[in-house]
């Protein structure tokens, strides 16, 4: 699977570093995953704003000749190896400006040991994924039915949210129906932007 069977729109340009409104859109859409795992993995929030510019600068110049195929992974996969070497370098030399890292095809090729699974990656990937979908979700959806899910997700029981929001529980549940059935489309898609998979 090439980069342009995966997301022509934003990936497939990514081959040309001097497309700068594609490269702001994927520092936009996956910056802050970078800095959210490299936040998890130890790193203050200055290291690991260095570590995304570290990491978009490197990824800029592997781009150029890299191709993502589909029996080599998944883009999240090489994304995930990628920023968790960034990591281990920035531990291993603390105190060097970081360099700009070496990526390529190698990184993807190497079938992972299932004993260095990165659950912290997985689980910062899909808050990501979840985030973004939630950031869609309040552009286009009623403020109010945003309210209630957000109450509902905060832990407030569904009676309590349609007292507040002076309306009846049905209306409640119909809108965390709606609300979540279009965070899974939107989720789904986003996976399929990446060569995803999706069920």
């Amino acid at each position: 699977m090439s980069w342009t069977t995966t997301r022509p729109s934003l990936i497939g340009r990514l081959k040309d570093s001097e497309d700068h409104d594609a490269w702001r859109e994927f520092d936009r859409r996956y910056g802050s995953l970078i800095v959210a795992y490299a936040r998890r993995r130890g790193l203050d929030l200055a290291d690991a704003e260095d570590l995304r510019q570290n990491v978009m600068i490197s990824l800029s110049v592997a781009m150029r000749s890299f191709e993502l195929r589909a029996e080599l992974g998944r883009f999240r996969s090489y994304l995930g190896r990628v920023v968790g070497n960034a990591v281990h370098r920035s531990r291993e030399r603390p105190f060097r400006r970081p360099d700009v890292l070496e990526l390529d095809e190698r990184m993807l090729a190497r079938v992972p040991d299932p004993r260095e699974h990165d659950t912290v990656w997985e689980r910062e990937w899909r808050n990501h994924h979840l985030r973004l979908a939630m950031e869609t979700v309040e552009r286009t959806f009623d403020p109010r039915s945003v309210e209630m899910f957000r109450r509902l997700l905060a832990g407030e029981r569904t009676a309590s949210v349609a007292e507040a929001m002076d309306t009846t529980t049905a209306a409640v549940h119909k809108a965390k129906q709606r609300i979540r059935a279009r965070l899974k489309e939107i989720v789904a898609e986003q996976l399929r932007e990446e060569g995803e998979e999706v069920p």
